[in-house]
Parts: structure tokens; C-alpha cells; sequence
């Protein structure tokens, strides 16, 4: 329930920050671009990492497959 209250005030926050939005009066240099690729390559890594940690810990999720020590047995 306290997850649900917290997405529903952030989605407010966000909404209530785009229908009012102020000048920035800011630069974007040549770099920004390399950099904000670089953010994000590193956010899905971090995401892929983390989901296959956890996915070795709860089977169930996502169709996870278990590490099988017998891939060379027939």
C-alpha cells in the first residue's frame, strides 16, 4: 500500500513539474550527447545485472533458468 502512495506522489511531483515549466538558460555542450549515452548504457547494464541476480535467486521470475551443474549429461 505505501509503494502504491509513493508512485502515485512522484507521478503528482513529475506532472505538476511539467505544467510549469521554468527557462533553464543553460549550455548543452558536444560532450552531453557521449555522456548522457554513457548514463544510459550504464543504467541497463545495471538493471540487466541486477534482474539476472536476482532471477539465480527466485527461480519463478521471468522465466529465469537455474544454473544446472548436469548441461553436459545425455
Amino acid at each position: 500500500m505505501n509503494i502504491i502512495l509513493a508512485i502515485e506522489t512522484l507521478l503528482v511531483v513529475v506532472v505538476a513539474g511539467t505544467m510549469f515549466p521554468q527557462p533553464a538558460h543553460a549550455y548543452i555542450d558536444l560532450g552531453v550527447g557521449s555522456f548522457m549515452l554513457q548514463v544510459l548504457f550504464g543504467m541497463v547494464l545495471a538493471i540487466w545485472v541486477s534482474l539476472k541476480g536476482l532471477c539465480l535467486r527466485i527461480p519463478f521470475f521471468a522465466r529465469c533458468r537455474k544454473p544446472s551443474s548436469a548441461t553436459n549429461e545425455r
